[in-house]
């Protein structure tokens, strides 16, 4: 991907933790209401505390001279390696513009931060510059998107993997080895400001868990007919299929992909095919016996299942009027 350098107005990161006594190895959480403590201002001085609105708002101006903005960070220590970022924000002022606010993870001043802008149908990541700052990719268009009004940004970093989380849902993934520790901070993009509240660190000490369904899609044969079925003559149909436990879609199998198990073809509710799944294979072909469905109906369906008991499902639709239909136990009973 083609990456590009964009100058930050303003960036508040982190500086220093306060360890806490917290469930589920909570690190550091801070509501704002008590001023900005442990958070260090860089770029704009506008950056405050305003108590009185959900225990305190933290914003910063959007009239910083760009030519004067710095890359540069400094940071009492390299902060954490996997944890995860919480932090609620929404943008306020001048949005007719659509400007992107954002946060920043593993901070590091010599080798800059990971960053996420969100603006109203989108967002980017940004990887760390070498030489200080965030390298922002482009835009990926999300239209569901609205920063006008709270949201919660949950940023889960471990590893090479980066996960980006609006309000409970997956939204996007970044794959980059970077910087492998770092502090956090919010940021803003020129002509934007926001309030953050909220904001806290859990480290990701316990194994991840893999509570995602895998990929599974019928790739071949397809419906032919009007009534969106296909027409079997024959007695069995070859399914070709798509299934894959790579959910973070970076080609490699993450602490939170358990692997593909099986792979499996039911008709009419009744197993008719299992294939062991692959760590490196995506494409499966089986075999369903179609002998002795009777005249009119069915409907073979595909399942995926990965070996924490995800499953996911596809479906495809027959009209079969092979020469053979079963009337009954025993051998088919060929049709006229």
């Amino acid at each position: 991907m083609r990456h590009k350098t964009i100058a930050l107005v303003a960036l508040v990161t982190l500086a220093a933790v306060v360890p806490l006594t917290m469930a589920d190895h909570a690190t550091y959480s801070d509501e704002f209401a008590d001023g900005t403590q442990d958070w260090r201002t860089k770029g704009s001085a506008d950056w405050q505390v305003v108590n009185g609105q959900r225990g305190g708002i933290l914003w910063g101006a959007n009239d910083e001279d760009l030519a004067n903005a710095t890359h540069s960070l400094a940071y009492a220590g390299l902060g954490w390696a996997d944890y995860r970022y919480t932090v609620e924000l929404m943008r306020i002022g001048n949005i007719s513009a659509n400007p992107a606010v954002g946060v920043a993870w593993r901070n590091h001043i010599d080798k800059g931060y990971y960053s996420l802008y969100v603006r109203d149908g989108g967002y980017a990541f940004g990887v760390p510059n070498l030489a200080g700052g965030s390298a922002l990719g482009g835009f990926v268009s999300v239209s569901w998107i609205d920063v006008d009004h709270w949201n919660q940004v949950i940023i889960e970093t471990r590893g090479t993997q980066h996960k980006f989380i609006l309000n409970g849902e997956l939204v996007g993934t970044l794959n980059d080895a970077t910087a492998a520790t770092g502090n956090i901070g919010v940021t803003l993009a020129p002509g934007a400001q926001a309030v953050y509240d909220n904001a806290f660190v859990t480290t990701m000490l316990d194994p991840p868990v893999d509570d995602v369904d895998p990929i599974v899609g019928i790739v071949s044969p397809t419906p032919d007919l009007p009534t969106g079925r296909l027409l079997v003559t024959g007695n069995s149909v070859t399914v070709t299929v798509f299934a894959s436990d790579d959910t973070n879609g970076n080609g490699t199998q993450d602490p939170d992909e358990s692997g593909l198990a099986i792979v499996r073809a039911y008709l009419d509710g009744k197993i008719a095919a299992t294939l062991a799944g692959s760590p490196s294979a995506t494409s499966y072909v089986l075999t369903v016996d179609v002998s002795r469905a009777s005249l009119g109906n069915h409907r073979i369906t595909v399942m995926a299942e990965d070996k924490a008991h995800n499953r996911a499902f596809a479906g495809l639709d027959l009209f079969v009027v092979n020469h053979c239909a079963s009337i009954g136990p025993g051998t088919p009973t060929c049709l006229p």
